[in-house]
């Protein structure tokens, strides 16, 4: 509830409708991502994914600048500020839910491969 609290206030933002809009987004992603991959499967990228999920509902329901995407990378670290000596600016960002949150409908089987495969690599980089 304090990162909820600290973003709308970061961002001036006092409309309790974005939050709604935020959290019925991110119910559907989570719902849809726990059935097919499992809690213990994504563990803190659930946690990720909820804080990306407030910043860009709130980015997006007032009119800023989303992140850029490249083309291969659908998750990444996405700076929210211009001062980027401040590493609280940073924050573990997915293009599926910039799609979504833009008005896409949730591409659950593109979500589903690309979180697999962030987490395999992230297993690879640990064996």
């Amino acid at each position: 509830m304090a990162y909820i609290i600290e973003k709308f206030e970061y961002y001036n933002h006092q409309n309790i409708r974005t939050l709604l809009f935020c959290l019925d987004k991110y119910n559907n992603i989570s719902e849809n991502l726990v059935k097919a991959l499992g809690f213990s499967t994504l563990g803190k990228l659930l946690d990720d994914m909820f804080k990306y999920s407030i910043v860009i509902s709130i980015l997006y329901k007032t009119g800023q600048d989303l992140p850029k995407w490249e083309n291969n990378n659908e998750i990444k670290e996405v700076v929210l500020s211009k001062n980027i000596f401040n590493s609280n600016n940073y924050i573990k960002g997915f293009k599926f839910i910039d799609d979504y949150i833009k008005g896409a409908t949730f591409d659950k089987g593109k979500a589903i491969e690309e979180l697999a495969g962030f987490i395999n690599a992230r297993l690879n980089l640990i064996v």
